[in-house]
């Protein structure tokens, strides 16, 4: 008595192919569409009137009178000022490297 073992084979060829065509076919779609085609303009139209933003650039602000005030003055300055080189520290020293 002999026992004959063999592996199963597929006959998935012409299957697998188209299935791998769509996949291919669905990632190009894709890349096309995100990079290539322009995305279409809304256009959004403001509710209500115009006549309140007209009072915005009448507001005067006096940058003297800012700086001057009793409240600017009282400010403490925390960070020191960003130089040439770049901006100043502002973390604390790693504590597991040896002074």
């Amino acid at each position: 008595m002999a026992i004959i073992v063999e592996a199963e084979k597929k006959n998935t060829g012409i299957l697998a192919f188209f299935g791998w065509l769509v996949v291919l076919g669905i990632i190009i779609a894709a890349i096309y569409y995100i990079f290539f085609v322009a995305p279409p303009s809304a256009t959004i139209l403001p509710t209500g009137t115009l006549q309140s933003v007209e009072a915005l650039p009448v507001a005067t602000v006096n940058p003297q009178n800012l700086t001057g005030s009793t409240q600017f003055q009282s400010l403490k300055q925390y960070i020191g000022e960003p130089t040439s080189t770049g901006p100043v520290p502002v973390s604390r020293p790693n504590p597991f490297i040896a002074p």
